[in-house]
């Protein structure tokens, strides 16, 4: 169901990315920052997706050889967005600054205080 579950998904990054999209780290030109869709609450939701996809085959598989890649493919990840989130604030800014201030890197982030966070969004 994991690996099931993350095609869609993948599709709908494809999606928002559209010409923007590259396997290699680069900003292409007349690049935007892609801040609503699958973005909005998540900076890498791909490499999210993709981690979810590889432990679901593994699962499936329960084979050793399948499970270690998985795993190797994984492993990568948190290096991968920590150098595109740099290229990302190099390109961007404050802009990339505060996108970061109210996403999580791999997984939505949980408000802290949800009665302080259901307030604000009553007083607006």
């Amino acid at each position: 169901m994991l690996a099931l579950a993350a095609i869609p998904m993948l599709a709908r990054i494809h999606r928002a990315l559209g010409r923007q999209y590259s396997p290699c780290l680069q900003i292409k030109q007349s690049h935007s920052l892609i801040t609503d869709g699958p973005y909005a609450r998540v900076r890498h939701p791909m490499y999210t997706v993709l981690s979810t996809f590889s432990l679901g085959m593994s699962l499936v598989t329960a084979n050793l050889l399948v499970i270690c890649f998985a795993i190797l493919v994984i492993i990568p990840f948190p290096f991968v967005a920590r150098k595109e989130e740099h290229m990302m604030l190099e390109e961007f800014g404050d802009e990339h600054r505060e996108y970061m201030k109210r996403s999580g890197r791999f997984f939505s982030k949980r408000s802290k205080n949800k009665k302080t966070e259901e307030a604000s969004r009553q007083s607006t």
